[in-house]
């Protein structure tokens, strides 16, 4: 977990510092660069989430919790993403400013499906590493 996080890290420091030059590799201008900019640096905040959701989604497969492994998978790429995504998006169809709103979804998204996996990892904790000591 400790080096998930902290590769995750790496990434989200790196997006922040360079969000500009990274966007600029697209040709993209005006505008459309600076919502990409926004969006790079908005989604790598989910950064450390998602790390945690990997390195759980791996604990729960070595443990033999597969279903729960899949349930994080499909919350954080199904179940959170697209309805609070649409949710998000009918702000945006009002204004361009609220745009980074639908940007902020991964964040939710991947925030919640760690509390849910954190959750798992305590009623894993109990039953199987508990009763190993």
């Amino acid at each position: 977990m400790c080096y998930t996080l902290l590769v995750m890290f790496v990434g989200l420091v790196l997006l922040e510092i360079f969000a500009g030059p990274i966007s600029a590799l697209f040709g993209l201008s005006g505008g459309t660069e600076k919502m990409c900019i926004q969006a790079m640096r908005i989604v790598s905040l989910s950064f450390l989430f998602a790390g945690a959701n990997i390195a759980q989604q791996g604990f729960f497969q070595a443990l033999d919790a597969g279903v729960q492994s899949l349930v994080i998978s499909v919350c954080r790429q199904l179940l959170f993403v697209l309805p609070v995504a649409w949710f998000f998006s009918l702000f945006a169809r009002q204004s361009m400013d609220y745009m980074w709103l639908v940007w902020l979804t991964f964040f939710i998204a991947e925030g919640i499906s760690m509390g849910i996996g954190t959750i798992f990892l305590l009623q894993i904790n109990k039953k199987v590493i508990g009763t190993l000591t």
